[in-house]
């Protein structure tokens, strides 16, 4: 087990939130906090392996109109994990988790089926 601390996952009652990728031993679960006045939210990344659960790092997502954007979902494709927001989504690389890219979404005030 692991403790995130203060906040949120979409995954504790979605789980389609949640990614595990045994290839590569990735465990990736979107989160969000509110602490000091401050909102954030990423895709907390950790590595799995017979000696447990360690944490890797954040991808973080992009700050739009001083908030952070809510990430739902992600993905491994090739050697880039995909932290998929509700209005960006941010590319990096699996192994390093630096940012390689970040692309703004369409956005509609309208739910989308998942």
């Amino acid at each position: 087990s692991y403790e995130l601390g203060q906040g949120w996952s979409s995954a504790t009652y979605d789980y389609h939130a949640f990614l595990y990728y045994d290839a590569l031993g990735i465990l990736a679960i979107p989160y969000q906090s509110y602490t000091n006045s401050t909102y954030v939210s990423g895709l907390n990344v950790f590595a799995v392996n017979d000696s447990g659960i360690t944490q890797r790092g954040v991808v973080q997502a992009k700050t739009i109109n001083g908030y952070s954007d809510n990430v739902d979902r992600s993905v491994i494709i090739g050697t880039d994990i995909y932290a998929i927001a509700s209005r960006s989504l941010a590319v990096a690389d699996v192994g390093t988790l630096t940012i390689e890219k970040i692309v703004d979404l369409p956005y509609s005030t309208y739910l989308w089926a998942y």
